[in-house]
């Protein structure tokens, strides 16, 4: 595959298991690999939640925006309000985090 950016590098992280469940320890393990590698990791696509917000996730995601890292991460396809009904992480709401919801074809939350 070959776009505009030919330096575009992509690494992989994986802090789940096979069935896609894991723990906060995980998660931030892996957080902050990224944000601390020699990598020069400027941003990590995080699909990936659940459970009420958790004070070391946000801890661990401001350390990666301290080193300059963009953290975006899934609202999740529940149609939740996660203002209302927070969810780890997406409901941080962090300088450095981007949080995403997916659509459907018809335009409404997945």
């Amino acid at each position: 595959m070959a776009g505009v950016n030919w330096q575009i590098q992509i690494v992989a992280l994986k802090a789940l298991d096979d069935l896609g469940n894991g723990n906060n320890a995980d998660l931030i393990a892996a957080i902050d690999y990224a944000a601390n590698t020699n990598l020069h990791i400027r941003l990590t696509s995080n699909s990936w939640g659940g459970g009420p917000p958790s004070i070391a996730m946000r801890n661990a995601i401001q350390r990666a925006g301290n080193n300059g890292q963009l953290f975006i991460c899934a609202a999740g396809n529940d149609t939740l309000d996660i203002d209302f009904i927070p969810v780890n992480p997406a409901s941080l709401n962090l300088s450095n985090q981007i949080t995403v919801a997916s659509i459907s074809p018809f335009g409404t939350l997945s």
